[in-house]
């Protein structure tokens, strides 16, 4: 232990005395590469000392009595800012597992969950996610939040089954608990100068936008999917918003995509705000119409992740900002990007 210590104390202050990484990358790059130590060991008491974090007692005393505190797992940032968005440097997390009080199957492949996670309902905004542990896979999988109910302590999770991984957790029962880490990333930030907002979205990348459509005066709701049998949520946005869907196919909704739909609406009734969630081709049209309108707008991003919290690379995704080119991370930086040029 004090081998391991004295060579991860090393490392981190001269990484961390440099500026080439954060602590978390460091910590990351070093423990989990060499297997010698976990993080309570080394990291806990170096930040300790130097008053560089906040310790959430509740989450630090589920991780010691479930051994599971390790770099991935790190529960005790400072909280989001108003609005959705993490600070510059901190941000809160729990990690847990967490029991099932309900499921449902929306749709063929696509499963809804509730979750009861009181300390996780109180901090979470429209637009973070949740990381879910898999059963016999290493890596965890991101799900947006679907709905937030403070009162109720508990956070609302729609998922599609797209390979094993999301197939092993849609098996997941009420008898059951789900191991998440949450909440994460950057969500929406809401303005109330915005009178007539729009919400755009597509496929699986509506669940996130319900939350979010609570959180607004009035919004309109366009969203597209493949058919009528892969609608899902109509009874709760149709609550909350003017809703509008469109199906690929012929059905009884409006037949075309959602960017068609929201050029037909536009006609008469101009958004001064666009906030959105989807597939590529979609996210892309729909920039191109607040660019070309002069319209403010802010897209959820999806991308394959593995940690989580920034401290790898696997989600980077390059990014044109104010006529410049650079890489973001989705987790940290997003999921919710604002394009503001």
């Amino acid at each position: 232990m004090v081998s391991d210590w004295n060579i991860a104390n090393a490392a981190l202050s001269h990484l961390c005395a440099n500026k080439k990484m954060n602590f978390a990358n460091a910590a990351l790059s070093h423990l989990c590469a060499n297997k010698k130590m976990n993080f309570a060991n080394a990291a806990l008491s170096h930040l300790c000392a130097n008053k560089k974090m906040n310790i959430a007692n509740a989450a630090l005393s589920h991780l010691y009595a479930n051994e599971k505190m390790n770099i991935a797992n790190a529960a005790f940032y400072h909280p989001p800012q108003a609005g959705g968005r993490m600070p510059e440097k901190d941000f809160f997390m729990y990690v847990g597992k967490y029991p099932i009080i309900k499921k449902n199957e929306l749709a063929k492949g696509i499963f809804d969950f509730v979750i009861h996670c009181p300390e996780i309902a109180q901090i979470a905004t429209p637009g973070q996610f949740v990381h879910i542990s898999a059963e016999r896979f290493m890596l965890r999988r991101p799900i947006s939040i679907c709905e937030i109910d403070k009162k109720a302590g508990t956070l609302r999770l729609v998922l599609e089954v797209r390979g094993n991984g999301t197939k092993s957790i849609s098996e997941l029962q009420t008898t059951e608990h789900m191991d998440i880490i949450a909440p994460l990333g950057n969500g929406f930030t809401i303005d109330v100068k915005y009178e007539n907002p729009y919400v755009i979205g597509g496929g699986i990348g509506t669940p996130p936008l319900l939350e979010l459509c609570k959180n607004l005066d009035n919004p309109v709701a366009i969203l597209g999917f493949r058919n009528k049998q892969s609608v899902i949520l109509q009874n709760d946005f149709e609550k909350i918003s003017n809703l509008y869907i469109c199906t690929d196919e012929k059905s009884e909704y409006f037949h075309g995509n959602a960017i068609e739909q929201l050029n037909e609406l536009c006609k008469n009734n101009i958004p001064d705000i666009i906030y959105t969630c989807g597939p590529a081709p979609m996210l892309d049209a729909a920039i191109k119409f607040a660019d070309k309108h002069k319209i403010p707008i802010q897209v959820s991003l999806e991308e394959r992740m593995a940690c989580g919290i920034g401290a790898c690379l696997v989600c980077a995704c390059k990014i044109v900002k104010n006529g410049k080119e650079h890489y973001a991370h989705v987790c940290k930086d997003g999921p919710v990007i604002t394009v503001d040029n």
